[in-house]
């Protein structure tokens, strides 16, 4: 998508204003962006997306840098555990510690194979909705799969709805 229809042949930022070399990309992704009604998750700084600590936190600016009132959207974080990597509670710790740290909406994940009791107790405790399955016993395959499942998962009403590995 790079360079597509942005109509920024020259260093002018969106706003028509001469940008530093080192910011020139900053006008036409901005145009970039809204053009196509997405959102960003820079670190903050003035007239950019501050770090979110909820992310339906997340506001839409204008090329003006003026927020752009939008409608609650419903957000879902989709993820998948599997292999032998995943099946102590330490080996989801600092995956659903971190994100819960930020985001307090529904999570589900797809597992694949059998968790153990403290594991399973610990996802429940964390809110995770688990969708355990034995398609795919080979990475490549379980790849296929788990997408058929997000894209199952995200179609119950979702507006955002990330898919994150760990």
């Amino acid at each position: 998508c790079v360079g597509a229809d942005l109509d920024a042949p020259d260093r002018a930022n969106a706003t028509g204003r001469w940008s530093a070399p080192e910011h020139a990309w900053s006008g036409p992704f901005s145009r970039f962006m809204d053009q196509r009604g997405l959102y960003c998750l820079y670190a903050g700084r003035p007239g950019r997306c501050g770090p979110p600590h909820d992310v339906s936190s997340l506001r839409r600016y204008d090329l003006d840098r003026n927020v752009v009132e939008t409608r609650e959207r419903k957000f879902l974080v989709v993820t998948s555990a599997v292999g032998d990597k995943f099946r102590t509670v330490k080996d989801f710790v600092p995956f659903l510690s971190s994100l819960r740290e930020h985001y307090d909406g529904p999570i589900k994940m797809l597992v694949g194979g059998e968790l153990s009791r403290p594991v399973s107790d610990y996802l429940e405790r964390h809110r995770v909705e688990i969708a355990a399955t034995s398609e795919g016993r080979s990475w490549s395959d379980f790849n296929v799969y788990r997408f058929e499942y997000y894209s199952e998962a995200c179609a119950d009403g979702y507006d955002v709805c990330p898919a994150v590995d760990f």
